[in-house]
């Protein structure tokens, strides 16, 4: 399944990698074509937040270029305990 524009779906995916210094990071998910690039502000709760690489996620996203990756989130929660 592919990813359409302004898709308001909620897809699953895994942290591949954060950076902590940044506040970014990208995600993986089986569904959408390419990674995901997340910014700690679209990460559900307060404050600045952080993710780490393997962690389990939910999230929605959409098509559109940010630093070299074709997708952006802009909502997400963990899944983990």
């Amino acid at each position: 399944m592919r990813l359409r524009p302004r898709d308001k779906r909620t897809y699953r995916g895994t942290v591949r990698f954060w950076m902590d210094d940044d506040g970014w990071g990208v995600v993986d998910s089986p569904d959408v074509e390419s990674g995901i690039w997340v910014h700690f502000g679209a990460v559900e709760g307060p404050g600045y937040k952080r993710l780490a690489a393997g962690e389990p996620v939910e999230l929605r996203c959409e098509r559109g270029p940010q630093d070299g990756w074709d997708f952006r989130a802009t909502w997400l929660r963990r899944l983990g305990p």
